[in-house]
């Protein structure tokens, strides 16, 4: 059995500063005196602008509250304090979020057709490194327990190396660009935009993305006090079918919201492109692949001793609006 303190510190690897934005009072309700609204958690201010773009977030029948968050753990951190009902983040945090017995689940999720590209194993630019195994010996930035460190292992077992064939050097994303560039670190893992940046800006090239590796894919993982709530519960699902009809309108309108995005994230025009088309993306049911992926990223971080013991993935899920986002579904799936 999971030991107190063993919690602590997985909650305490999860906790970092919660930056809100963009919240605003709302009139009580008549009957319950709480107010209705549904307080939606965002990574780097980029869902609003694209559900206001695709004309989303328009008469709707509740209020929001926006809270920015620059990662995915400190947004499951605010759901587990009570000020955020739902977010979207990678599939990571909420590996992580089950092994501290936070109160969220995955309610829905995307996937990526062309995997995911948006995450790139780059090098330093014009470096000798050329293929995935001349990495061995090599300094190489990621964030432990991020999606940043599973591409890199999942990269190096592809190219018949370990972990341990390398040097991690733990950086945040920033940092790990400066490194790149005064040459403290050979290689390292960022998303896009970061990714991208480097790329445009010669400071990097890309060595491997994350397709073929990674399933590619995001979620949107609710709190579980908001999901015993029937009327937030009804407005998460109502949100979550104004999030399809907005990446859809993303995926078939690339140069619209590369536009937006640009503007937003004050990017030049041509890493918004790059930024937008590789992370162009779908939502999916939440099915037996799912989990299968997740499971499997799961034991990832169980190997490398970052999990206290071996989790069942399944849990991480609550699959009751796939039959709203998706209508009849010929496949069982998870219900917590």
């Amino acid at each position: 059995m999971k030991s107190c303190r063993t919690r602590r510190l997985i909650l305490l690897a999860l906790l970092l500063v919660v930056s809100l934005t963009g919240c605003s009072p709302d009139t009580p309700d008549p009957v319950t005196g709480t107010p209705n609204v549904l307080r939606i958690g965002q990574i780097r201010s980029n869902l609003r602008p694209l559900l206001e773009a695709a004309g989303q977030i328009e008469a709707l029948p509740y209020a929001v509250t926006w809270s920015s968050f620059e990662s995915g753990p400190p947004a499951i951190e605010a759901e587990n304090a009570g000020s955020v009902d739902i977010a979207y983040m990678a599939d990571t945090p909420p590996i992580f979020a089950q092994a501290a017995g936070v109160a969220v689940h995955i309610v829905a999720m995307t996937r990526a057709p062309g995997g995911a590209r948006n995450i790139s194993l780059l090098v330093r630019h014009q470096s000798p490194v050329r293929t995935v195994a001349d990495l061995r010996g090599k300094r190489i930035a990621i964030v432990p327990g991020t999606i940043t460190q599973y591409l890199l292992v999942e990269a190096l077992t592809d190219a018949g190396l370990s972990y341990d064939d390398v040097h991690p050097v733990s950086l945040q994303a920033p940092e790990a660009i400066t490194a790149l560039r005064r040459g403290d670190a050979d290689a390292a893992v960022l998303v896009d935009p970061l990714a991208a940046t480097a790329v445009a800006t010669g400071v990097a090239d890309i060595l491997r993305t994350g397709e073929g590796l990674l399933s590619g894919s995001n979620v949107l993982v609710a709190a579980d006090a908001a999901l015993t709530d029937p009327r937030s519960a009804d407005a998460i699902g109502d949100f979550l079918r104004r999030t399809q009809a907005a990446i859809e309108w993303a995926a078939n309108n690339e140069t619209a919201w590369a536009a937006v995005y640009a503007r937003i994230n004050k990017l030049s025009p041509q890493v918004a492109r790059d930024t937008v088309h590789r992370g162009s993306t779908h939502l999916v049911p939440i099915d037996a692949a799912a989990i299968e992926a997740q499971q499997h990223q799961a034991d990832v971080f169980l190997r490398l001793g970052l999990l206290p013991e071996k989790l069942d993935a399944a849990r991480q899920y609550d699959d009751r609006y796939n039959h709203l986002l998706f209508g009849d579904l010929n496949h069982s799936t998870p219900t917590r």
